[in-house]
C-alpha cells in the first residue's frame, strides 16, 4: 500500500509538471475535443452529461460540453459535499457558477441534481487500459464506483495526449476509464 501511494505520489508530481503550459501551447485544444469525441458514445438528446470547469492546467472541455447542450443533451458539473463525496447539478455552457474550495467553481445550490449517464473526467496522467491518475482524493473513484452499481454509465477522461503513460499505478478502489479524449485522438480503454 505504500509503495502504491509513493508511486502515484512521484507520477502526480512529474505530471503536474509536465501539464504546466499545455493549455497555452494547444489553443485549438477545445475544438479538437469536439472533433475527436467518439460517434458511438456522442450523447443523444435528453442524455446527461457531466463535465468540469477546468483549473491547474487542464484541458478545458466547455465546448464540448456546449457542443452537447446545443445538440439537446442536459449538462451538468460536479460538486463536492462534506465527506469526500461528489453529486451533479445541472449547469449549461454560461450559467453562472459559485466558487468552492480548492480552486473549484460550481453550480450553485439551487441548480436542478441530475444523474449523468455520461462523465467527462479531468486527469493527470491515464494510459490505454482506461487507468485513470487524478489529484488523490478519491472523488471520481467513489461516485464512479456508486454510478456503475446503478445504472449504465460512460466514464470519459478528458486530457492533452501529452498526459499519455505507459502504466498509471492503481489500487483495487481506483475506477478504470471507459473512453479518453485528447486533442489528437480518441482511444477506447483496454480493459
Amino acid at each position: 500500500m505504500i509503495f502504491l501511494k509513493n508511486r502515484k505520489k512521484k507520477l502526480r508530481a512529474r505530471m503536474g509538471q509536465a501539464r504546466k503550459g499545455l493549455a497555452e501551447a494547444h489553443p485549438e485544444a477545445p475544438d479538437a475535443l469536439v472533433e475527436n469525441f467518439p460517434d458511438e458514445i456522442w450523447p443523444k438528446i435528453g442524455a446527461v452529461v457531466s463535465g468540469f470547469v477546468p483549473i491547474r492546467g487542464e484541458i478545458d472541455p466547455r465546448k464540448l460540453l456546449a457542443a452537447f447542450s446545443c445538440e439537446g443533451a442536459v449538462t451538468a458539473l460536479p460538486v463536492t459535499k462534506p465527506g469526500n463525496a461528489l453529486e451533479f447539478r445541472a449547469w449549461r455552457p454560461g450559467d453562472p457558477l459559485v466558487q468552492a474550495g480548492m480552486g473549484l467553481s460550481e453550480p450553485p445550490d439551487s441548480a436542478d441534481r441530475v444523474h449523468p449517464t455520461i462523465v467527462l473526467t479531468p486527469l493527470l496522467a491515464f494510459d490505454l487500459k482506461g487507468r485513470r491518475l487524478g489529484w488523490g482524493g478519491g472523488f471520481y473513484d467513489r461516485e464512479v464506483a456508486q454510478m456503475r452499481g446503478e445504472r449504465s454509465v460512460q466514464i470519459v477522461g478528458i486530457a492533452f495526449d501529452a498526459q499519455k503513460v505507459n502504466r498509471v499505478p492503481t489500487g483495487r478502489h481506483d475506477q478504470p476509464l471507459d473512453w479518453i479524449v485528447t486533442e489528437k485522438a480518441a482511444y477506447k480503454a483496454q480493459h
